[in-house]
């Protein structure tokens, strides 16, 4: 009988927490646009400090949730939200400095030993800086 109260009373006791780490949580989510452009105002484009700031906020919602709480629907907005964390690699300065180098490498490579690989890898190659341009900086 003991137990039982005590499982209820903690299982009562998470519940009342849940609600407003969540919410704390969501509001770091909510903010980390606002955040980012705030510092790619202060440091400029092509700083680390925004791209840092924004991914350690990601990364830090997505790791304080604790999944045995959460509900399906919310199980799988943070599948998706960990699948969006992907996009880091092609925002500034991280596309310049590491990710297009490989992609570019990899393409050509690619193109130049497979035949009538070129002519996909080719174009491939022309578009992804303007695809970067583009798409990059599209906040999910």
């Amino acid at each position: 009988m003991c137990t039982i109260i005590r499982a209820t009373w903690l299982k009562a006791h998470l519940e009342n927490i849940k609600i407003p780490c969540i919410f704390s949580l969501q509001a770091m989510h909510i903010l980390r646009p606002i955040c980012h452009l705030s510092s790619l105002y202060l440091f400029g484009q092509q700083s680390w400090a925004p791209w840092i700031l924004s991914l350690g906020m990601d990364v830090t919602s997505l790791k304080l949730y604790n999944e045995s709480l959460l509900t399906a629907a919310e199980k799988t907005e943070l599948a998706v939200r960990r699948i969006n964390l992907l996009y880091y690699l092609v925002r500034s300065p991280a596309f310049h400095s590491v990710t297009h180098r490989r992609i570019q490498y990899f393409l050509t490579t690619v193109g130049n030993r497979i035949p009538f690989a070129r002519t996909i890898c080719q174009p491939l190659l022309d578009y992804i800086p303007e695809w970067q341009k583009i798409y990059a900086y599209t906040w999910s």
